[in-house]
């Protein structure tokens, strides 16, 4: 048969009706052409389907280094804050509530104490609860804040000891801890330079926070000083909690994890924790006595301070150098 007649018969010819035909008008959007073939798309991988975000780099980038600010700026509210109470025992051994107490030489060994002590357990606590770093650092503010209100308004060595000494150290503690951790988390390879500027940050604060206290002091009373210091201390932690980066996402561990005690029978473990608990012993004292001692020969209690003032500025050059040899 000619295919002009096969041509017209077929186009004179009915079509059957269906229901998805594409001469209706509602349907016609929805039917694709008979002469192309339809396309189905592959199945996404899971990954693709549940968008697993990737980790930002360590390092390196604009979120570590704001974290490592960020730490570092909780550190001078904490470690440098105490690093700085040399100049505080010199003006209690003269204030009249506390005037020849031996208590409140105390307290800035106290508020160390804890802070340092503190970090062993919680830092085991937070290696499986990442997620709740953040909210130890607002329980440790709030004691901090706390700590030096009540510092302000006491009026016996007891009271001082409790509030500037344990409240206070205990948040530090708090603070201090998680600080560690961010480090731990951003910083891989420059984890020695990172260790070395955040330690460093609690001389940088000690050496500014010296003479600026022993000015105030002698001026406004420890009152006015103290409560000056919570509100900063509220101020700058708050920012510093807001601008931390979490690298990754941290899925809370279920159930203990077998931890191995292997170490403690290494023969290096124990030496070099005999070291560091030594030097611990005698490292913190200058900081603590040597405005008081200072005071004792004569000095008077500015140049007691330009003394801590140069003790801390030499401990900040020493942190930044041995963490860029790390």
């Amino acid at each position: 048969m000619p295919v002009d007649v096969i041509t017209s018969t077929s186009s004179n010819s009915k079509a059957p009706h269906h229901p998805l035909s594409t001469t209706d008008p509602t349907t016609a959007h929805h039917t694709a052409s008979p002469s192309m073939p339809q396309v189905h798309s592959a199945p996404q991988p899971a990954e693709e389907r549940g968008a697993i975000p990737e980790c930002p780099p360590q390092d390196r980038g604009r979120a570590a280094w704001t974290s490592l600010a960020a730490v570092s700026a909780t550190l001078m509210t904490t470690w440098g804050f105490v690093s700085a109470f040399g100049v505080f025992r010199s003006y209690y051994f003269t204030y009249a509530p506390f005037a020849g107490s031996q208590i409140v030489t105390e307290i800035g060994v106290m508020s160390l104490g804890f802070l340092q002590i503190l970090a062993p357990p919680l830092l085991r606590y937070l290696s499986g609860r990442m997620q709740q770093r953040k909210k130890m650092m607002i329980a440790g503010m709030v004691l901090v804040v706390g700590g030096s209100l009540g510092a302000a308004f006491s009026q016996t060595p007891i009271q001082v000891l409790m509030s500037q000494g344990l409240i206070y150290g205990i948040g530090s503690g708090l603070l201090f801890a998680p600080s560690i951790s961010y480090i731990d988390e951003w910083f891989l390879e420059r984890r020695g330079l990172a260790n070395g500027l955040f330690f460093g940050s609690n001389n940088i604060a000690a050496a500014a926070f010296s003479p600026i206290f022993s000015t105030l002091l002698r001026k406004v009373g420890p009152r006015a000083v103290l409560i000056g210091w919570a509100v900063f201390a509220a101020v700058t932690i708050s920012c510093a909690i807001l601008c931390l980066k979490e690298r990754g996402r941290h899925e809370p561990v279920v159930g203990e994890r077998r931890r191995s005690h292997r170490l403690f029978r290494r023969p290096l473990f124990w030496l070099l924790g005999t070291s560091v608990f030594l030097q611990g012993l005698a490292n913190f004292l200058p900081a603590a006595y040597l405005p008081s001692y200072a005071a004792d020969l004569g000095v008077s209690a500015g140049k007691g301070a330009i003394l801590l003032t140069i003790l801390n500025i030499a401990g900040m050059i020493g942190q930044a150098l041995f963490g860029l040899l790390m």
